[in-house]
């Protein structure tokens, strides 16, 4: 299947935005940022493969990149502040779970002393599939290389040193990580294989 920017953002459009979870998330986000946002993560990619393929939907877990963090941060009523796994805020509320994140906070980006900007977001996902996002402001899809792990419903390494270092924090091996993904979409996993040396 042929996927078009088009498809993708008409399966925003009917199942991700109308999301009345997701638009409380969006609206704490807001308050307490400025500039852009994007959405990334299995909110978004669960989502479309959800409206391409019918696998199952993502939990109430939004991962949403900021520009900028206001220097004090508000939460409504209920909600409570901690930190994620990469030392960014992550606000909680039951089930329902924000990752906020700042553009300037992402490892990929402060390891590499990289410029602040989501093109090099993008090329720090580990998996194929983490390379996509969703800009709010400008209503677009991008992330040439996640929309080609949609369509072709493959999930492979992207970036390794950024999958070795996730896999570190979680406890796991790389391969665990992509078989996991690919078997919660429904996809193939295409895994690593040591290289053999000549002896």
């Amino acid at each position: 299947m042929k996927l078009s920017h088009e498809k993708l953002i008409e399966i925003i459009n009917n199942s991700i935005l109308p999301d009345k979870d997701f638009q409380e998330a969006l609206d704490i986000v807001r308050k307490n940022s400025s500039g852009k946002i994007w959405l990334i993560g299995g909110f978004l990619y669960k989502n479309l493969a959800h409206g391409l393929y019918g696998s199952k939907k993502s939990t109430k877990d939004f991962d949403l990149i900021i520009e900028n963090a206001n220097t004090e941060l508000f939460l409504p009523e209920n909600w409570t502040e901690k930190e994620n796994h990469f030392s960014s805020p992550k606000f909680i509320n039951g089930k329902k779970q924000i990752d906020f994140i700042p553009l300037s906070n992402l490892y990929y980006i402060k390891t590499k002393s990289l410029v602040s900007n989501i093109n090099n977001f993008l090329e720090g996902g580990g998996l194929n599939i983490h390379c996509l996002a969703y800009d709010i402001f400008e209503k677009e899809i991008l992330g040439d290389i996640g929309i080609k792990a949609l369509e072709q419903k493959i999930i492979s390494v992207y970036n390794l040193e950024m999958l070795e270092y996730g896999a570190k924090i979680y406890g796991r091996t790389p391969n665990e990580i992509i078989k996991t993904k690919a078997e919660d979409l429904g996809f193939d996993a295409r895994l690593i294989f040591a290289k053999q040396t000549n002896s």
